[in-house]
């Protein structure tokens, strides 16, 4: 068999793309390519050869994050090798990051309701890293109580039972804090 049919320049198969994340997401990219011999992989971040951490593993073509964060924002450059040359691929990370929102439709003041029903109120932050929702009255937080008060995920309250008017918990002095 002539040799030329026995040597091939590395070729992509499958490149990077752009890729936004929120804080504490997984970034898991995966860059092939084909060649003879077959090609082996590096990764780069902005230029430099990024090397395996706790949180980062590279492993033929793969490259996975763990837990990203803002310093793992950048351009990744992925880099396919054989005796013949090399190609790059490349994309940029973007981590999300924004502080918690409401939507207008979650900001009524008042909620008329009937003694003795059933009331759901809704909190649904918009953000990055999704945030994390606690409920209190007044200063004191509001604790799962089965009889009276529980949380449903993934961020709505409700109470079991509207209380009357001059029992403990009044649902009016309720906020949902983020």
């Amino acid at each position: 068999m002539p040799e030329s049919l026995c040597k091939a320049y590395p070729h992509w198969v499958e490149r990077l793309n752009d890729t936004q994340l929120d804080s504490r997401d997984q970034l898991r990219w995966e860059c092939k390519a084909t060649g003879k011999p077959r090609p082996t992989y590096r990764w780069l971040k902005n230029g430099a050869l990024l090397w395996p951490e706790s949180r980062i593993e590279m492993v033929n073509g793969v490259l996975m994050i763990h837990s990203v964060n803002q310093s793992d924002a950048g351009m990744y450059q992925c880099v396919a090798e054989n005796k013949h040359g090399a190609i790059y691929t490349s994309a940029e990370l973007r981590i999300l990051a924004s502080a918690p929102t409401f939507p207008l439709s979650q900001l009524k003041k008042t909620i008329i309701v009937t003694i003795g029903q059933e009331v759901t109120v809704e909190c649904k932050p918009q953000g990055s890293p999704k945030p994390s929702i606690s409920w209190k009255k007044g200063e004191k937080a509001l604790r799962e109580n089965k009889s009276k008060f529980y949380v449903v995920p993934p961020a709505s309250s409700m109470l079991d039972e509207v209380p009357p008017p001059d029992s403990s918990l009044t649902l009016a002095f309720s906020r949902c804090l983020v």
